[in-house]
């Protein structure tokens, strides 16, 4: 469990993994057609070149799509985008895709006909060739596994993170990928260039001592610790200490919980207490 809040946090803290399987969009403010020009905030988008690098991403000539709304999340705002056969998410900035949703490759995915590791191959495979930055930057597998959806079905999802010098930055890919049909269910990409220094001011043994002041009433077991540059708000890069502070078992549930705490100023970012 504390390995995976780690990635959680640092690796996915903007990932719109949970709006792929739920199918869920953006509040929608229009219905315009792409072709069109998006108003949002007295800024205009220029769909045009939009529409063009959302063909060059899905490898088509031509596609209908329709503007979804605007979604907001840690790393910068998305452009919503559906088609009838996928969701894009597109950086509003850059105009590039970030994300993307196949609803066909949702289907049929009960049953597990591929191995993880041939699944990991395809995700890889999948992840060179949609994110520029795959193979310069140090990315890491940081996570594979399988996910059981219940009556929504399976999906094997894959995530890799870049690392520098031990820390964790917040370029990372994700893909998942249908374990019956091997066919990509959904990708998402962030490159952001690192605007904060990687040298912390608060020590390791500072932050955990800020950390577990945070659970007053537990006996501490064990303590993870991991550096990561973040976004604990939008637009904000910050150099972070993630403490994963363990309680002993008191039979009834779970004790302590994860705290950020931040690696310049020993500010505590979030609590976020074990359920």
């Amino acid at each position: 469990m504390k390995k995976l809040k780690i990635i959680t946090i640092c690796a996915l803290v903007c990932s719109i993994g949970a709006i792929f399987m739920s199918g869920a969009s953006a509040t929608s403010t229009s219905q315009e057609d792409i072709e069109g020009l998006i108003s949002d905030q007295n800024n205009i988008v220029d769909c045009k070149d939009t529409k063009n690098k959302v063909l060059a991403f899905l490898g088509k000539k031509d596609i209908n799509i329709e503007y979804k709304g605007v979604m907001s999340t840690c790393s910068g705002d998305m452009i919503l985008f559906e088609s009838e056969d996928e969701k894009l998410y597109v950086n509003s900035q850059t105009k590039s895709v970030e994300g993307v949703i196949f609803y066909k490759s949702l289907e049929n995915s009960t049953e597990v006909q591929l191995n993880k590791e041939k699944a990991r191959e395809i995700a890889e495979e999948y992840a060179r060739s949609k994110y520029r930055a795959f193979s310069h930057k140090k990315m890491q597998l940081l996570r594979s596994d399988l996910l059981d959806h219940g009556d929504a079905g399976k999906e094997y999802l894959f995530v890799w993170s870049e690392i520098v010098d031990g820390i964790l930055t917040p370029n990372y890919v994700s893909v998942s990928i249908n374990p019956n049909t091997a066919d990509v269910i959904s990708y998402h990409g962030i490159e952001r260039a690192l605007e904060v220094g990687l040298k912390p001011e608060i020590s390791r043994e500072d932050a955990i001592k800020t950390a577990i002041a945070q659970f007053k009433e537990i006996e501490v077991s064990n303590v993870d610790v991991q550096l990561a540059v973040m976004y604990p708000e939008q637009d904000e890069q910050r150099l972070t200490w993630i403490v994963n502070v363990d309680g002993k078992d008191n039979g009834t549930f779970a004790q302590g919980g994860q705290v950020l705490v931040d690696a310049v100023t020993c500010e505590v970012v979030l609590v976020d207490p074990y359920l």
